[in-house]
């Protein structure tokens, strides 16, 4: 089924408010947080503020100073003049299904389709959820897309995670119940060794799968974790209390974070089935709740980073701020609630930087 996807390209204009010291501010230094990290019972809806989704051939305003829609944006990468920011396309949960496997099939994305109409940019970040069933298939089909929009030219650099969804990739948990979920697979080691080779086999240096690990992009750090709090029926999901251990994980310097879990309070509201007894019998309940992780907030709201990317929740998409904090809260999922593909990539610039210091 054909889906008009990336048709637009978005941005977000008040991404330009975080100047001064923060990181970034080209050749800024970074300093210690000026308030107190909020206890996760005094964060509350009305510290968050929703940032505005403008279409790039709106009216722009003064306040945007980056290069426009115009005959030099369909130029290659490297013909591209240079100019005073970096530009980001950003992506998540687009959710690539095996069609056979019978799960969503009148809503399986064309891949070719989906690298044409990518929007340009000099660094493009998928922040999970990269498949449907995390099966070794699937990730084949990933990884052509991933070399189609290398194919293309048009960014320096593309960044990705897993999600919760990419079962074979987390080895613990496929190697002890993922593997039941997927047909056929007597071999569970060999399936995760195909999969590693089917994904990052002869993959170009400048496309960069990261797990758990800091790279330094364009002069900035950039830090990329999957986990999310769960149960362990999906993969790289771990219990709310070791959480906060994973997020300890972040390094202090880092500027670009990729998370696939949203924080609390920032696009993680989404409806939560439930169960009430009735009499002798459990009815289904749907509510909608804030599912992000506190703790992630906490270290967000701690280190500051330029700019948080995540996804996991469809219905959370968009941007917001939060008081206090000059970090710009992104949920770039591509799926909606009903995994149609129709959330278009969030594209935002920030100021270049002349060092990584």
């Amino acid at each position: 089924m054909d889906h008009p996807i990336f048709v637009k390209i978005l941005f977000l204009p008040l991404v330009f408010f975080m100047i001064g010291t923060h990181p970034c501010n080209a050749g800024g230094d970074k300093l210690a947080p000026a308030f107190q990290v909020l206890e996760q019972d005094l964060a509350n809806e009305s510290d968050v503020t929703p940032v505005p989704l403008i279409h790039l051939n709106a009216e722009l305003g003064n306040q945007v100073t980056f290069l426009a829609a115009n005959d030099q944006s369909n130029l290659p990468m490297s013909e591209w003049p240079e100019s005073e920011k970096i530009r980001l396309v950003l992506i998540s949960d687009i959710h690539i299904f095996d069609q056979q496997l019978g799960y969503f099939e009148e809503t399986a994305i064309p891949m070719t389709e989906m690298a044409l109409k990518m929007p340009k940019g000099d660094l493009l970040i998928i922040a999970g959820d990269l498949t449907g069933t995390g099966s070794l298939k699937e990730l084949k089909e990933f990884r052509q897309f991933i070399d189609a929009i290398y194919a293309r030219g048009v960014y320096r650099t593309i960044i990705f995670i897993p999600g919760n969804h990419e079962r074979i990739l987390d080895e613990p948990y496929y190697l002890r119940k993922g593997y039941l979920t997927h047909e056929d697979v007597s071999d569970p080691s060999g399936e995760i060794q195909r999969a590693r080779e089917a994904l990052t086999q002869g993959l170009p240096e400048n496309v960069v799968y990261l797990v758990d690990k800091s790279i330094v992009v364009e002069n900035y750090h950039i830090y990329g974790t999957p986990w999310v709090e769960g149960d362990s029926k999906w993969a790289f999901s771990i219990k709310k209390r070791f959480l906060e251990e994973k997020w300890a994980e972040i390094p202090e310097n880092t500027e670009i974070l990729i998370s696939h879990t949203p924080p609390y309070l920032h696009g993680d509201f989404e409806e939560v089935e439930g169960r009430v007894r009735v009499g002798y019998h459990h009815t289904k309940t749907y509510s909608w709740m804030h599912t992000g992780s506190e703790s992630l907030l906490n270290r967000v709201l701690q280190i500051q980073p330029c700019v948080h990317i995540f996804g996991h929740t469809h219905e959370g998409y968009g941007a917001t701020t939060h008081r206090g904090c000059p970090t710009l809260f992104i949920n770039a999922a591509t799926c909606d609630a009903n995994y149609h593909p129709l959330q278009q990539p969030i594209v935002i610039d920030l100021p270049r930087k002349e060092s990584a210091d």
